[in-house]
């Protein structure tokens, strides 16, 4: 018995299955290209271990082929000169073009996820992730097809490791010379920041000759203490910009976003124009911990938010309504029937269109 060959069988075994499960399941050539190369990678070795010199020759020059083909074809994540979409990072860092999360398209990270995840999530059964799975298809595929998006790369090195990196995804838009603009500053949840969530806000964005600016913080645990200060330092980047308008800036949140925002409430006075609760947590207990400083009576707010969502239920985003109501905000609260906690995914034109309209109305109505 060739003990190494069933000891490197036994390791590989795992790794091998889930690269046929990504060769299976991939959306994009880099995707199946990636699973290609693991296989190769899990099969040099052991027809090596197997004495198969001839064999384990060919498919070593192959992986090398491929897995150079692979790097060549990585997002670098630096934008072309004058890229209104494009990646900053704060803190003076660069994309990792050989990172295994910017190797594998993000889109294939999160198909292949959805059939792990619903094993051991105590919420999510296997319809729910099927349903999530073929809106990320959706919501991916024009994500691919622009090269800008493309350029960007991917932040979910930084959920993996949930460290602040100082990444922000960024979209300017057209303006004048001198011209400044609204814009938009949005917090992700868990599990990282997506461009998913990017491509959706930006397509409001671009609609409106707005900016966009979403900050990679980690898995998206923003109820750290250093959260507030990553939002912070985004808004005031965002706000130094020649392009945008300091007094025109709203803060928006999905999931867990929902927690750097009522934070942000608590953390002094308000320095956004409105802000947008999509599916998130809006925390009660946070806010009646006292009144927020004056300035925010009356500030606008839009929440919405799924009829069905099993992880942050109805009547838990009902009190967060009520609680900010309490602390004086002006809130326009919609709920969407037959929708889960994903709708940014699943029914994107009704948040899009719901946010549109209410950005209208508040950019027509007088000041707080």
């Amino acid at each position: 018995m060739n003990r190494r060959l069933v000891a490197w069988s036994i390791v590989a075994s795992p790794v091998a299955a889930l690269a046929l499960l990504l060769l299976g399941c991939a959306t994009t050539v880099d995707g199946r290209l990636a699973a290609a190369c693991t296989l190769l990678l899990v099969a040099t070795p052991a027809l090596a271990l197997a004495k198969h010199p001839r064999a384990w020759r060919t498919c070593a020059a192959t992986l090398l082929a491929a897995g150079a083909l692979l790097i060549a074809r990585s997002p670098t994540g630096a934008p072309r000169p004058g890229a209104p979409t494009r990646a900053v990072y704060l803190d003076g860092g660069t994309a990792t073009r050989l990172a295994l999360t910017n190797l594998v398209p993000e889109a294939d990270q999160l198909v292949l996820a959805t059939y792990l995840v619903w094993l051991p999530d105590p919420v999510m059964n296997f319809a729910g992730a099927r349903r999530l799975r073929d809106a990320i298809r959706a919501t991916y595929a024009p994500v691919e097809r622009d090269p800008e998006m493309r350029a960007l790369g991917t932040a979910m090195g930084d959920a993996l490791t949930d460290r602040d990196t100082g990444r922000v995804f960024v979209y300017e838009p057209p303006h004048a010379p001198g011209e400044r603009r609204p814009a938009i500053l949005f917090l992700h949840g868990s599990a990282g920041s997506w461009k998913g969530y990017f491509q959706a806000i930006r397509s409001l964005a671009q609609r409106r000759r707005w900016g966009l600016a979403q900050p990679s913080f980690g898995f998206g645990n923003w109820s750290r203490r250093s959260g507030v200060g990553s939002i912070e330092r985004t808004r005031a980047w965002l706000a130094a910009q020649p392009w945008v308008d300091p007094t025109h800036v709203y803060l928006a949140g999905l999931s867990n976003g929902g927690r750097g925002m009522t934070r942000t409430l608590r953390n002094g006075p308000a320095r956004y124009r409105g802000l947008l609760f999509v599916s998130a947590v809006i925390e009660p207990r946070v806010l009646d911990e006292g009144p927020l400083d004056p300035s925010w009576r009356g500030v606008p707010a839009l929440v919405l938010h799924g009829e069905r969502d099993d992880r942050i239920p109805l009547d838990y985003a009902d009190e967060g309504v009520a609680a900010l109501r309490d602390q004086g905000l002006d809130v326009r609260y919609v709920t969407l029937a037959r929708e889960d906690h994903y709708l940014i995914f699943t029914d994107t034109p009704r948040v899009l269109r719901e946010a549109d309209a209410w950005l209208d109305a508040v950019e027509t109505a007088p000041s707080h």
